[in-house]
């Protein structure tokens, strides 16, 4: 397997520089060959990150869950010197 070329936050800026062109109409192919991905590269990605969205990967380390909330006020009141 090899490595990755892309980082996420280049994935979506580059997912939307598809919907920006397309919209303008120009064709997948080309835009792709311009871009330097592959058409089942892009479909991959587009189903992993979902153009606008936030990807799930990134969401996971903003939300708070209730036992990591304990945790930081527990942290937050015995190492706030």
């Amino acid at each position: 397997m090899g490595t990755k070329k892309h980082k996420t936050e280049q994935i979506v800026s580059i997912l939307r520089q598809f919907e920006v062109e397309m919209a303008s109409g120009k064709k997948l192919v080309g835009i792709c060959k311009t871009v330097g991905i592959s058409i089942n590269t892009y479909y991959k990605w587009k189903q992993n990150y979902g153009g606008n969205e936030i990807p799930r990967s990134k969401l996971r380390g903003i939300v708070l869950y209730p036992h990591n909330k304990r945790l930081f006020a527990f942290y937050w009141y015995w190492c706030r010197c």
